[in-house]
């Protein structure tokens, strides 16, 4: 799983960033408790068996990093679709009931339309924060559309 993130993530710039900046810590601290304190004896503490020991750490310390990137953009991309659906709603409403057509008014209710949506995100931020959890569970299940959503949004 961590071979298919990380081969996902070789064009991915922020994530590019995060590894460079982890492999660095990663490097010093992890790898340094490991020839500090490696369990095996004398005898089977080979530099061979640190190095895999370090090597293997530092893979699931950046697999649990990649997947908490790609899970915190699918969180915003499913939050922000929520926003907008709000937002789409209320100015068809206001359009609808209002029947406005003057381009002016138009930007006038669509900006309203933002704002009220930033205000109710805030206002029924736990709601929110469900919803958007039970949509990240059903991705979760099904790989492509998340893969799908993830590349192309």
């Amino acid at each position: 799983m961590f071979t298919r993130n990380r081969e996902a993530s070789e064009d991915d710039e922020l994530m590019l960033a995060v590894q460079i900046e982890l492999d660095k810590v990663v490097t010093k601290e992890v790898c340094d408790a490991v020839y500090e304190t490696a369990s095996l004896g004398p005898q089977e503490r080979t530099q061979q068996k640190l190095e895999n020991e370090c090597q293997t750490r530092k893979t699931v310390i950046m697999g649990v990093i990649a997947d908490s990137v790609g899970l915190e953009r699918l969180y915003f991309i499913v939050r922000s679709s929520v926003m907008g659906g709000l937002t789409g709603l209320f100015t068809f409403i206001i359009i609808s009931l209002l029947r406005v057509t003057s381009f002016v008014d138009l930007i006038i209710i669509g900006i309203a339309g933002f704002v009220l949506s930033l205000l109710l995100s805030r206002l029924f931020d736990k709601p929110l924060v469900r919803i958007s959890n039970l949509a990240i569970t059903y991705l979760k299940r099904h790989k492509r559309i998340s893969e799908i959503i993830l590349k192309n949004f």
